[in-house]
């Protein structure tokens, strides 16, 4: 049953000075605004669920990628091109943090 049929099958006595005001149909339209607001709030929810999901596939993807790779230059080359296609990271980080990035890779390698 759906918020307008319960609405229609509700006790319809109208309160004076107040016609068809009685206290069920007050009831009844809180309910229905706090359904709407808890409905907004899970469709908000479930589309940071799937941006996080979404996320979460694109790091996997990457990270299987890195581990097929034998050297340290060639993760940091797949990682370079990752970050920018799959992350769309700016260009400009990366030729920023190149140096950070590859000093890790050297630890990484030995």
């Amino acid at each position: 049953m759906n918020y307008r049929s319960l609405q229609s099958c509700c006790y319809t006595g109208a309160q004076p000075g107040l016609p068809g005001t009685s206290p069920e149909r007050r009831q009844v339209a809180r309910l229905g605004h706090s359904n709407g607001e808890l409905e907004s709030r899970v469709k908000d929810l479930s589309a940071v669920a799937r941006d996080y999901r979404e996320l979460a596939e694109r790091v996997h993807g990457l990270t299987l990628a890195l581990l097929a790779l034998d050297s340290a230059a060639e993760r940091f080359e797949r990682l370079h091109v990752g970050l920018r296609r799959d992350f769309s990271v700016d260009p400009a980080a990366l030729i920023r943090h190149k140096k950070f990035l590859r000093s890790k890779f050297r630890l990484l390698a030995c």
